[in-house]
């Protein structure tokens, strides 16, 4: 074994040992007087309302990976325009192509329909809470309150 990997395979263990050690005698040394405040759910400062664990729709989370992703490939156009000259016609299609497989994966997420808010089925679900009798009863009370 050589010798720098033997100081990486060195460094890396002492890390290691480091941080079990500490973590140990942290667990071993501390307190442990847990209270009924000490167990609540601490939101800045705030008492919280309602439950805390919420399960969050999963389009939120699809919008900020599209974003992220198409937001990343879009500031990789910006240097491609400013210096497509300098390569010529290779650079150009080489930054068409690209710009193609922006293209067919935009599409892709359109048609799939991970860019629609409203689905199908949400549709179904509100025009179901529409009809019911009890649902607008309690609707025109509120508005009229």
């Amino acid at each position: 074994m050589s010798h720098d990997l033997q100081y990486i395979v060195a460094f890396i263990l002492v890390a290691v040992l480091f941080s079990i050690v500490a973590l140990l005698t942290a667990w071993l040394l501390r307190p442990n007087r847990p209270t009924f405040e000490k167990l609540q759910v601490y939101e800045c400062g705030e008492e919280t309302q309602g439950v805390p664990y919420i399960k969050y729709n999963v389009r939120f989370y699809v919008v900020a990976l599209l974003y992220l992703v198409f937001g990343v490939e879009l500031v990789l156009v910006i240097p491609w325009v400013a210096s497509y000259l300098e390569y010529g016609l290779f650079g150009l299609i080489l930054g068409l192509f690209f710009l193609l497989i922006l293209g067919v994966g935009i599409v892709y997420e359109w048609r799939k329909g991970d860019l629609d808010w409203f689905t199908y089925e949400d549709t179904l679900v509100n025009a179901r809470v529409v009809k019911s009798p009890e649902k607008k009863k309690k609707v025109i009370k509120e508005e009229v309150v």
